[in-house]
């Protein structure tokens, strides 16, 4: 690596500094994640060229490609879990469907009216669902995982950006006492919101 290539580098990691200085924390978000997404690979470049010239790469961020390795990874060592989970819910899978129903009729507006949510639910078999998904011992859930690598690779890699565009905003904000901290965990999830939206095209 150049030497220009370094400097190119590090003042584009300051330029991101700089943005997330910015008083409102979500226009320092997406200041950031304008900037990652209009330019393809400058997330990964800025820490690749500070790895090379052995400097450390201040709060890079989580990288794409990992998060996804280490789901697929965790999915084939998880079929247990994911059958035990099935089979023993934190609730009872019928009951929190139609507790959300208010939720589902904000979204669902024309579908609500005409009463299919709840006559759906009520002829809901939890049983016979439960059979279905972990009769083969939680085979087809990994499998299925498996079979959509590339696509989760894709969404991973674009997600990771957005995650680090948040943590790089909330670090930048003060924490020296309760009233601040509490502030930082409002403004992460607002960005957290930031990136559902930003994530889906919104």
């Amino acid at each position: 690596m150049s030497d220009q290539q370094l400097e190119a580098a590090l003042a584009l990691d300051q330029h991101i500094k700089t943005l997330a200085k910015d008083p409102d924390p979500v226009a320092a978000f997406n200041a950031i994640a304008d900037l990652f997404e209009q330019n393809p690979g400058v997330y990964e470049g800025i820490h690749a060229a500070k790895e090379a010239a052995g400097l450390p790469a201040r709060n890079p961020g989580p990288d794409g490609n990992a998060m996804a390795t280490k789901m697929l990874r965790n999915v084939q060592a998880a079929q247990s879990d994911f059958v035990f989970g099935m089979n023993n819910p934190k609730r009872d899978p019928k009951q929190a469907a139609l507790a959300a129903t208010g939720k589902y009729k904000d979204k669902t507006m024309k579908a609500i009216q005409e009463g299919r949510w709840e006559k759906s639910v009520a002829n809901y078999d939890v049983a016979a669902a439960r059979e279905a998904a972990t009769s083969d011992g939680g085979a087809g859930w990994a499998t299925g995982v498996a079979k959509r690598e590339t696509k989760i690779r894709a969404a991973m890699t674009k997600l990771a950006p957005l995650l680090a565009s948040v943590s790089q905003t909330v670090q930048q904000l003060p924490q020296d006492n309760d009233a601040q901290r509490e502030q930082r965990m409002v403004q992460n999830l607002r960005l957290m919101r930031q990136v559902g939206t930003r994530f889906r095209g919104g």
